[in-house]
């Protein structure tokens, strides 16, 4: 059965999605946000009343769709059939059992998502001017996304991220210039989600952004987290490949087929 969530049970759904946050980091992003992203939020159960399905209806036109498990494709294709959509966007692990219905055209991938396989993150350098950050140095933080990202969250997102202690930030300074930034996002006590990392384009290549990583990496593998990251260039790939990171889903964009 598939039902419409009203807006104010849309929060009702977050534990659930915390429970695999890589898979569903920008759902909840959109969930947690003060400007509105959804058109409609879509759940389908199965015959045990179990939610199986989420359908995050944005107001750009793309679906969002995660699934925990096995799901009734023929019911969810139909239903499909009535929404007004361009793409979906989907781990391949929710959206392989879709990709036989007739309204949907594989596209590309488009991220790719890691778990740490290694205990812990070798030992790569000196941990010298780095330093946990605060919302003071958020101004920093954006001139370094501005120089690698073609969009990320902005600092007042960031800054009630570091308020509310759902993610944290470290930087690794050069004097009083950031060089390489590492955040994390909806930690839990047993898991936490690497996001924003970035080295200025001039220091690319020197090891900085290993560093940085390495020593988060510590921080969260001693508080016993067991730790996720996304990615889409394949040079931060490799990077988290000698970190120890191990890729264990793709993030596929499919594209709709008008009937």
């Amino acid at each position: 059965m598939i039902e419409r969530l009203e807006k104010d049970r849309w929060d009702s759904i977050i534990p659930e999605l915390m429970e695999h946050t890589v898979e569903n980091y920008f759902n909840l992003l959109g969930l947690l946000s003060k400007k509105p992203i959804y058109r409609d939020i879509y759940i389908q159960r199965n015959d045990e009343g179990r939610i199986v399905s989420y359908l995050f209806h944005r107001l750009s036109g793309t679906i969002k769709f995660y699934a925990r498990g096995d799901y009734d494709t023929a019911e969810l294709s139909k239903f499909m059939e009535k929404l007004d959509f361009k793409k979906l966007i989907g781990p391949f692990s929710s959206t392989e059992a879709l990709e036989g219905a007739s309204l949907l055209e594989r596209g590309k991938p488009i991220t790719f998502l890691c778990r740490l396989e290694i205990p812990l993150g070798p030992e790569v350098g000196k941990t010298r001017g780095i330093r946990q950050l605060g919302a003071d140095d958020l101004e920093k933080v954006v001139e370094v996304y501005l120089e690698v990202f073609k969009s990320f969250a902005s600092e007042e997102v960031m800054e009630e991220k570091l308020r509310t202690g759902r993610g944290r930030a470290y930087g690794l300074w050069d004097g009083d210039r950031l060089v390489s930034v590492v955040q994390t996002d909806f930690e839990q006590e047993t898991s936490a989600l690497i996001v924003g990392v970035a080295t200025r384009l001039n220091q690319q290549g020197r090891g900085f952004g290993t560093v940085l990583m390495s020593h988060v990496i510590r921080i969260l593998h001693s508080e016993g987290k067991k730790i996720y990251l996304e990615y889409e260039n394949p040079e931060a790939g490799g990077l988290y490949r000698k970190l120890g990171f191990t890729q264990f889903d793709t993030v596929m964009e499919y594209n709709r087929i008008l009937l």
